[in-house]
């Protein structure tokens, strides 16, 4: 096997992992700005959606990961970014909160 899909797999089976202790309630820290937003500005957010976002998120990266080395066409990468990571960040800026 390739040495670089053994990397990619293993980084596939880390994302999954840690998709798992997010949907399991104990991956706040993963979250970017809820670790050292104030007390006020956390109450403003609604962890349990965001929540099930980021690990779908890490869930979505995983899959993509070993995918993306099999198609190494040059404009592949963007698709699933479009398709998958932008509406993420626009569902977390808006039903996360």
């Amino acid at each position: 096997m390739d040495r670089a899909l053994c990397g990619l797999i293993g980084l596939a089976v880390l994302f999954v992992l840690l998709g798992v202790l997010m949907l399991l309630g104990r991956g706040d820290w993963l979250i970017a700005g809820y670790n050292t937003a104030s007390s006020k500005e956390k109450e403003r957010v609604h962890i349990g959606r965001l929540r099930v976002l980021v690990g779908g998120l890490l869930f979505y990266v995983a899959v993509l990961l070993p995918i993306v080395k099999f198609y190494a066409a040059w404009w592949f990468p963007s698709i699933p970014i479009l398709v998958g990571v932008f509406p993420v960040i626009i569902l977390a800026n808006t039903r996360g909160r």
